[in-house]
């Protein structure tokens, strides 16, 4: 199984957010010897209670059990599932056509990997992963909305070589489902939470 019946509860675009917050935050784990199949979901505890919330809720849509671990450590929030076929869904999925999944999908990287300047107008992505970019940027093409990749200037805690994708803040008009964009843009209320 590939994880489709799973997904069945969910949406397109509620899908594509699910791999995209992944694809950011996400971490997978199979162990062998006790076969469990865990996937992971990294947030900050104190900013991200409420895209923390929209994940639980999608989760349980799909009939999951999450279970939240604060890391004191890291002043993060980790929600843990155990299934076999939403494992196989994050980790095999294939980048798709259908726009809803597409928006959904840049809409979980903000989320997780992105913030929002509403006072200078613009949206970043940082990633290490330029092809996981380049992807999203070409998603972001066939929506009409600019954007450009850039080497970001390494501080002194990084560790690897990052990139920044810069998005034109005509994203905010899309129908989108980012949290981020939604709390920052003065919705006071995030209409699907």
């Amino acid at each position: 199984m590939r994880g489709g019946e799973i997904i069945s509860n969910l949406h397109n675009r509620e899908r594509g957010y699910l791999v995209g917050l992944f694809l950011g935050d996400g971490y997978s784990h199979h162990d062998k010897k006790n076969r469990h199949y865990t996937v992971e979901f990294y947030l900050n505890s104190i900013r991200d209670k409420d895209i923390q919330k929209y994940l639980i809720k999608l989760l349980k849509r799909m009939n999951l059990n999450p279970a939240v671990f604060k890391d004191k450590r890291y002043n993060c929030n980790k929600t843990r599932v155990r299934s076999k076929e939403f494992f196989s869904y994050v980790r095999n999925f294939k980048f798709k056509r259908n726009k809803e999944f597409n928006m959904g999908l840049v809409s979980g990287l903000i989320d997780s990997d992105g913030y929002v300047n509403f006072e200078k107008s613009y949206i970043q992505i940082i990633n290490t992963n330029k092809q996981l970019l380049d992807k999203i940027k070409l998603i972001l093409d066939g929506f009409n909305i600019n954007s450009s990749i850039k080497r970001r200037v390494k501080s002194r805690k990084d560790k690897l070589k990052s990139y920044k994708l810069s998005i034109s803040f005509k994203f905010i008009k899309t129908s989108n489902n980012s949290i981020k964009v939604k709390r920052i843009a003065g919705w006071s209320k995030v209409p699907f939470v």
